[in-house]
């Protein structure tokens, strides 16, 4: 989970990450919520349910849903602009 040559302590599972992996999406989850309430990796781990899973999917979900409209969005398409240009450039 790190590049090769870098220095790591702990378990190299792989050079690469695999962002649609299980394993890479339960530690980021377990970070994230662990970040959020003050808690170590394995305190979530043991402490959480379902219920508290199931809230941060859906927070994380609708954070990533926002965000991608936002930059939707603010992406004007290339030929949009070119479009823009041609019009101005008529008159």
């Amino acid at each position: 989970m790190c590049k090769p040559g870098s220095t790591s302590t702990g378990k190299v599972t792989s050079s690469e990450y695999d962002e649609g992996s299980v394993e890479i999406n339960m530690c980021l989850m377990l970070d994230t919520m662990g970040e959020r309430y003050g808690m170590l990796p394995s305190e979530v781990f043991s402490k959480a349910n379902t219920f508290d899973v199931h809230i941060y999917d859906t927070a994380a979900s609708y954070r990533a849903h926002v965000n991608n409209k936002e930059n939707d969005h603010n992406n004007i398409g290339q030929d949009y602009l070119k479009g823009m240009v041609d019009r101005v450039r008529k008159n």
